[in-house]
């Protein structure tokens, strides 16, 4: 249960929360951004209690017009500061390719932007878990696939026993409160994927939001996040996070088995195709111009050619 929690006496109500915050600059956050590996999530200093999942070193932070600041006691983060891994150069530039392609084909995800603050390049990345109540920020309830379906993060990966495509699309039949919609955007989540490379797209990549309404909760499928053209680093695996068809290498996907698959999840074939060619001619008409980057040019070139190829094996 990531976020803070509270045990109270059962007619004792929650007591009120004043938010604070400690503003720091430029420079002190390039020397947090240095620690980081060391300690992570800013683990041991006073008042700061943070808690972020993923591989990935990442930083919570407090973002306005007035720059940055460390939320102190449980007062709640508005955006994430994801610094370039050494390992993965090019990263920023690539998540912040794939999401903005996303959000133009009309695909929620979170926004995001380039950040550099001294020898770190950094994504900044605001968070969509959080909506503002006159002048207090306040918290939105999230939980990935895997924490709604209850299966342990470690089995996140469908070949080490973690959820199906299939599982997924039940998972928003049964608990979103607009299923028609959210099937079609993860529909479409799920072709993006494909389309970039993204073999990282495991069960916790996926979230429900759960949004105050005048009528009590919507449910919802969250914003893509980490969105990342994967196969644009040799060394991660060429292997997709969840099969389609019964296939995990993209290379062998044929006609049969896109059928297999949307089968599978409960869609028509007649349904699925025009679904899939209607996307698809909405990601040729909104291809971004790669603007001289070197991995945006590898992924521009990595997406056309998938739509290349899945328009030959539909006919």
């Amino acid at each position: 249960c990531a976020g803070a929690v509270a045990l109270l006496d059962p007619d004792e109500d929650l007591p009120a929360q004043q938010h604070s915050y400690h503003p720091v600059s430029n420079e002190e956050l390039e020397t947090i951004l240095d620690t980081l590996p060391q300690k992570p999530l800013l683990a041991g200093e006073a008042e700061v209690r943070l808690s972020l999942a993923g591989a990935q070193n990442k930083l919570a932070l407090f973002y306005d017009e007035n720059g940055f600041a460390l939320p102190l006691h449980e007062s709640p983060s508005s955006h994430i500061i994801k610094p370039e891994a050494e390992a993965f150069p090019g990263l920023v530039e690539n998540e912040n390719y794939c999401l903005r392609l996303a959000r133009i084909v009309g695909i929620p995800a979170a926004e995001a932007e380039p950040l550099v603050l001294g020898k770190h390049r950094c994504l900044l990345v605001r968070r969509y878990d959080r909506q503002w109540e006159g002048n207090q920020l306040v918290r939105l309830h999230q939980e990935d696939f895997c924490q709604a379906m209850g299966v342990p993060s470690r089995l996140k990966y469908q070949s080490e026993g973690g959820p199906h495509l299939s599982h997924c699309f039940d998972l928003i039949r049964k608990a979103s409160s607009r299923p028609a919609k959210g099937l079609i955007v993860l529909f479409e989540a799920m072709l993006f994927n494909y389309l970039i490379g993204n073999n990282d797209a495991h069960a916790k990549n996926f979230s429900l939001l759960y949004v105050p309404s005048g009528d009590g909760v919507q449910v919802e499928l969250a914003p893509l996040y980490d969105l990342v053209c994967t196969i644009s680093y040799p060394g991660l695996s060429p292997k997709m996070a969840m099969k389609i068809g019964g296939k995990y290498l993209p290379g062998e996907l044929r006609l049969r088995h896109w059928e297999a698959f949307w089968k599978e999840i409960g869609f028509s074939v007649k349904q699925a195709q025009r679904q899939t060619r209607q996307f698809l001619e909405k990601v040729e008409q909104n291809l971004l111009d790669a603007a001289g980057s070197e991995i945006e040019e590898k992924i521009q070139s990595i997406i056309s050619e998938r739509l290349f190829n899945l328009h030959r094996t539909l006919g």
